[in-house]
């Protein structure tokens, strides 16, 4: 391809899986005139790039590929694996070697330790597809769950004295803040409501201000204190 005849490029062949609603993982690669290509199943092609005939099947090469992967001069293959779906959280030492595994294995997003150590607060989803917020006694390995609204409930941080458990709710539509004493009593206590969607990040030393990201055309960062009288501390 050249300045003088990128004008005059036609194309010259087109492949097809013939396997329903499937689409290509990666940017084909192309080696000694040979093209492969990867689509659903973790298949691949090598297809004749000047003529576009397929040689031979296509060879499911390696299970559990997230679509990502890159072949090297000598002929190694790398690749992004599937992530496990479920999640054990694990203590390691400073010198990466395990302690000890917390709480069950499960579908675990963010997890963040109480201040005093004794606690973690635990994003955890269920097998119908909503999260909640669990709470771990690190000293006794024991988890209880804290809330159960048919919404998710994410986004888990702690208040300065490990007392109460602030997350992010969509229940009421966007995301909320709301928190919720760490040992389970009481009721979900509405924080900090408004039409963008929020997600609660730290709260200062003395309990007074809030860190949330909010949502809106960009992602923003706002503090806000004692919200509707409700102090955060």
């Amino acid at each position: 391809i050249t300045p003088e005849n990128v004008n005059r490029l036609a194309p010259q062949w087109v492949f097809q899986t013939d396997i329903s609603g499937s689409r290509f993982e990666t940017t084909p690669l192309l080696r000694d005139n040979v093209l492969y290509v990867t689509g659903p199943l973790n298949l691949a092609w090598a297809i004749d790039a000047r003529t576009g005939r397929v040689a031979g099947q296509p060879t499911a090469i390696v299970a559990g590929v997230a679509g990502w992967f890159a072949v090297s001069a000598n002929g190694t293959l790398a690749y992004r694996a599937v992530p496990d779906p479920e999640t054990t959280l694990t203590w390691f030492d400073r010198q990466n070697q395990q302690l000890g595994t917390v709480g069950a294995a499960g579908m675990i997003g963010l997890f963040r330790v109480s201040p005093d150590g004794r606690w973690a607060a635990v994003e955890r989803r269920d097998g119908g597809g909503s999260s909640d917020i669990w709470t771990i006694d690190l000293e006794r390995n024991v988890s209880a769950r804290i809330t159960s609204d048919p919404g998710d409930d994410t986004d888990p941080t702690w208040s300065a004295d490990s007392a109460y458990v602030i997350f992010r709710s969509n229940r009421k539509g966007p995301g909320d803040l709301y928190r919720r004493a760490a040992n389970g009593t009481g009721e979900d206590e509405l924080l900090f409501e408004s039409p963008e969607d929020k997600a609660p990040t730290s709260v200062s030393s003395d309990g007074t201000l809030l860190l949330f990201n909010r949502t809106l055309d960009v992602n923003d960062v706002q503090v806000t204190s004692g919200a509707k009288g409700v102090d955060v501390h």
